[in-house]
């Protein structure tokens, strides 16, 4: 696969396609963490100059996917395990504060809305509308809160957590378990649904920490076996 798959020139900047095409590839593991990614050939394969490959290159740098390398140059994101574990952090308090809000008088039909979405495309077998479903049902936790700024904050995180969910999905076919998935959402959303603040925390936390640690242990089993090569 090349750029030109995951880009289709429109009425956006076209740096900006690129951009998106480029995330594309990442989110889909046609990029991979560490990959190096060379303006030249890049601008070369899509047939655009090298200024505005920088360009793409530059705005998909400010979301986190790529960061400059000191010998390599512009590289797909490869975590450190301080770098997981930071995020999943900041994961962890939004989720669990939105969770905290539920209450007898809270509307929860936005939580349940995204689960039964989440639910009805996982027969569809399609990892890209799974992981896509998954995330809303995350978001609509944060948006108990009500709160614009922090559900802009957990809208920027998306972009690395969408990377660590195709990631599961890649190294431990994740999204392929659908009886697990549903069980775990259906457990998030009883636990909403009950009304009670502390089960509500204690089940979104613990789901939001054991995606941290499959991550952690995705990504130590790749480098172990990049290790053997």
């Amino acid at each position: 696969m090349d750029l030109s798959d995951f880009v289709t020139l429109q009425r956006t900047t076209t740096p900006q396609q690129v951009a998106d095409g480029l995330q594309d590839m990442i989110l889909k593991g046609a990029l991979l963490p560490g990959d190096r990614i060379n303006e030249s050939t890049l601008s070369r394969d899509l047939g655009i100059s090298r200024n505005t490959m920088r360009e793409a290159v530059r705005l998909l740098e400010a979301t986190g996917l790529l960061r400059p390398h000191p010998r390599r140059g512009m590289q797909v994101w490869d975590p450190t395990d301080a770098e997981i574990l930071d995020l999943f952090a900041a994961r962890f308090h939004l989720e669990t504060l939105g969770a905290r809000q539920v209450s007898d008088d809270i509307d929860l039909g936005g939580v349940r809305k995204a689960f039964d979405e989440f639910a009805a495309v996982l027969a569809d077998h399609d990892p890209d509308r799974i992981v896509e479903k998954d995330l809303k049902v995350h978001e609509s936790i944060v948006a108990l809160l009500d709160n614009a700024f922090l559900t802009s904050v957990f809208e920027q995180l998306l972009r690395q957590i969408r990377f660590f969910a195709f990631l599961l999905s890649i190294e431990e076919r994740e999204y392929e378990d659908h009886d697990k998935l549903r069980a775990e959402h259906e457990a998030i959303v009883k636990a909403i649904e009950s009304r009670n603040p502390d089960r509500a925390v204690e089940v979104v936390g613990d789901t939001v920490l054991l995606t941290r640690d499959e991550v952690r242990e995705a990504i130590r089993k790749r480098r172990a076996r990049e290790s053997t090569v």
